[in-house]
């Protein structure tokens, strides 16, 4: 079974720091780095890795997103020929805000995320609920550590797990969720993340997610990525297989074959 992928881009984090993502790189020159959703297709399922983030919302927790990601993400659908109720699964490669925000729009969708990840998410948000608006702010707008740190990148986990209600479904490890899409925990920048490997007609994809955010992350592992043991035991994976990587926030992905326009493909 194979899968066709479309990239769909849903909104920019503005001001990024280089050095969150390369250690020791300056920062005196910021990054403005798109953020994605990841459409698959076979013959009989639509999937959406990663819904995005919604501006109002990250806005509402003290960060920035720039564009009018949803209607970004339902433009991208649209030009691919899909409606939201046509997509049967959402799959989260974590649950961090910028990956999760518009599961509201899917609402036939049955949504996949590592258990692991879910409970580490619910645990972070009710720490970071602790702190003042103005702390979650200006964690926010500083250094990626310390913000990863006190859970702020998890508010609005509790919610999705409401709303998802007896959809969501929670796996515990390598697993293949659809013939040709195989789910497969990759640590390294949250404690439940995983990557999804996408049998396509041109060999095996590996959507990353957050464990190679640029695609220079491949080599070079950052602050994004704190576990670095598990980072390089995925990425030796990677290589080994050669599987075709897709980093989740690299602006090359733009000029990439699978990239879709929001005027159609």
């Amino acid at each position: 079974m194979t899968w066709t992928v479309g990239i769909i881009e849903v909104g920019v984090l503005p001001g990024c720091r280089p050095s969150s993502y390369v250690a020791g790189a300056p920062d005196d020159v910021l990054l403005d780095l798109p953020c994605y959703c990841w459409l698959l297709r076979d013959a009989r399922a639509t999937v959406l890795v990663d819904s995005g983030p919604d501006a109002q919302a990250s806005e509402d927790v003290g960060y920035e997103v720039s564009g009018d990601t949803r209607a970004a993400l339902l433009r991208g659908l649209r030009a691919s020929g899909v409606a939201p109720a046509d997509v049967g699964m959402v799959v989260h490669t974590h649950l961090h805000q910028d990956h999760v925000q518009n599961d509201a729009l899917f609402v036939n969708a049955e949504v996949v995320v590592q258990r692991r990840e879910m409970e580490a998410a619910l645990e972070a948000e009710a720490a970071a609920r602790l702190l003042s608006p103005w702390a979650r702010a200006t964690l926010a707008a500083g250094p990626y550590a310390p913000s990863q740190e006190a859970g702020i990148w998890y508010i609005g986990t509790a919610a999705l797990e409401r709303q998802a209600g007896e959809r969501l479904r929670l796996v515990d490890g390598e697993v293949e969720i659809l013939p040709g899409l195989t789910l497969t925990p990759s640590g390294g920048h949250t404690a439940g993340h995983q990557s999804v490997l996408v049998a396509t007609e041109e060999g095996a994809a590996c959507i990353a997610g957050d464990i190679v955010s640029l695609a220079v992350n491949a080599a070079a592992i950052g602050a994004m990525t704190p576990d670095a043991a598990a980072a390089r035991a995925f990425l030796a994976r990677l290589r080994a297989a050669a599987w075709e990587l897709i980093p989740s926030h690299e602006p090359a992905l733009r000029e990439h074959r699978w990239y879709v326009s929001g005027e159609g493909r």
